[in-house]
């Protein structure tokens, strides 16, 4: 099983709709065209890795149980990342999907 996280229609409109009203100064939206260097993930919290990858305006991401046993990760801080696609150090556009490959943390990475 595949647990994607991604912004439906509805909540890009309302957030759209948010931050037209709060002043542009006061908002750090990324552009779209803004690129990141994907930071090394592999062996943090996958809570830690989320928020890592949203400070740098990544907000899509493919979350896969690295076991193979088709898991859902549904409490993030009890799991840990095992790998990641795109490769650390890669220069990659915000609207890029992250995908990150874990195990819960009491488990060894395969």
């Amino acid at each position: 099983m595949r647990i994607c996280t991604l912004l439906s229609a509805t909540a890009i409109a309302l957030s759209a709709a948010v931050i037209s009203a709060v002043p542009a100064a006061a908002v750090n939206v990324p552009a779209a065209n803004e690129k990141f260097r994907m930071p090394k993930l592999v062996g943090m919290v996958l809570q830690d890795a989320q928020d890592v990858l949203q400070s740098r305006g990544s907000y899509l991401l493919d979350q896969e149980d690295a076991s193979g046993r088709g898991r859902w990760q549904l409490l993030d801080s009890g799991w840990k990342v095992c790998a990641q696609k795109p490769r650390p150090g890669a220069s990659i556009p915000v609207e890029t999907i992250v995908t990150l490959w874990s195990v819960k943390l009491s488990e060894r990475c395969p």
